[in-house]
């Protein structure tokens, strides 16, 4: 899954460093904006010919924004995301344990547009927002679940493509990222962990997204 995403999005580079039209990037303008991504990954371990192990992840997550533009390369962003990751981990001979972990994001930012020309070009994404979300671990009859909460800051770079006068197609793979999460599994325990990224690797999760200027 991750791949495909990966070959869509380079679709889309090259056809902004090919693409020619009209559109017009222009200040004071209100856009709506967002972008979305799936990835899915399964391994199994056997032994013989039995499968001793067969876990899978799923992950899945949406970003609307709201921007309003302040000239023709500057914009300012407000973004309200929602991302999932569910796990399985299926092993022969006991109970699966499945762990879901659903986040809200609120963000601020802003956008730097980098055109090429009328159509195609690139864009910098810099947001800093909060994370608002739990943990649940379904075990057999067992289920637990806690909160979880932080802030988190990030640099990403984009391609974009005119597709009509007002319409854009964007894509992104990866960037730079920081986060800071606090997990409360009981009201006398938390544990913070601070996270850093620099994820252009293959196995970064690329997005698609449409962006409509009014």
């Amino acid at each position: 899954m991750k791949k495909q995403m990966h070959w869509v999005i380079m679709a889309l580079i090259l056809t902004t460093v090919s693409f020619k039209g009209n559109a017009q990037m222009e200040g004071k303008k209100y856009f709506i904006t967002g972008s979305a991504y799936i990835s899915s990954n399964r391994s199994a371990t056997t032994s013989g010919s039995t499968i001793t192990s067969n876990p899978s992840e799923l992950k899945i997550g949406f970003m609307p924004s709201a921007g309003f533009m302040l000239n023709d390369k500057w914009a300012l962003l407000a973004e309200i995301g929602y991302s999932s990751t569910i796990k399985d981990n299926q092993k022969t001979g006991s109970d699966n344990q499945v762990t879901a972990t659903p986040e809200f994001r609120i963000a601020a930012g802003v956008r730097r547009y980098l055109m090429f020309n009328e159509r195609a070009g690139l864009f910098f994404d810099g947001k800093l927002g909060g994370i608002f979300g739990s943990q649940q671990t379904q075990q057999g009859n067992t289920t637990t679940s806690y909160s979880a909460s932080g802030l988190y800051a990030m640099i990403a770079p984009g391609v974009a493509c005119f597709i009509t006068d007002r319409l854009m197609l964007t894509g992104q793979i990866g960037g730079l990222q920081f986060y800071s999460k606090t997990n409360n599994p009981s009201a006398d325990t938390k544990t913070t962990t601070n996270y850093f990224d620099l994820a252009f690797q293959p196995s970064a999760t690329g997005n698609i997204g449409l962006t409509f200027f009014f």
